[in-house]
């Protein structure tokens, strides 16, 4: 048998977009994962580019897919889990500097990386809630956590 130990649900809320801006980026400046492996010497001449200030722009296309490793390591506990992965719903554009990330999903309105209520005005998100739960049966302590997005 199940028995719900605890449940925790946090409401995202959503403040001002104080930082959505308007830089429209040419698609030959525009570089794309399967770039990266086609030609692995593009490594280095991005990396020459990010040390001389200038911003690097990548589209992580609709449909791609990126390997995920997921770490939390607190004082109260610790997490590892390998070989998940992480499939875009939507183009998703990247302008990587020293000074900022910022994301967009059109490359011409932009907004930084941290300001989640900007990121869900440029990319239509819709409210979320973070889910966590401890349950316990005859197999012992299961947790799990869920982020499901509400439109």
């Amino acid at each position: 048998m199940k028995y719900l130990i605890s449940t925790l649900v946090a409401t995202l809320t959503i403040t001002s977009c104080s930082t959505l801006q308007t830089m429209p980026v040419a698609q030959k400046d525009i570089l794309q994962p399967s770039d990266f492996r086609n030609n692995p010497q593009l490594i280095e001449s991005v990396m020459v580019q990010y040390q001389n200030k200038q911003s690097i722009i990548v589209k992580v296309p609709k449909g791609e897919q990126i390997p995920l490793d997921l770490v939390v390591n607190t004082s109260l506990f610790e997490l590892k889990t390998k070989g998940n992965t992480i499939v875009t719903k939507q183009d998703i554009y990247m302008s990587i500097s020293q000074q900022d990330i910022l994301l967009s999903a059109n490359a011409n309105l932009w907004c930084q990386a941290y300001d989640y209520s900007c990121v869900k005005k440029i990319f239509s998100l819709g409210n979320g809630d973070i889910a966590m739960a401890l349950s316990a049966n005859e197999s012992g302590p299961l947790a799990s956590i869920a982020i499901i997005e509400s439109k």
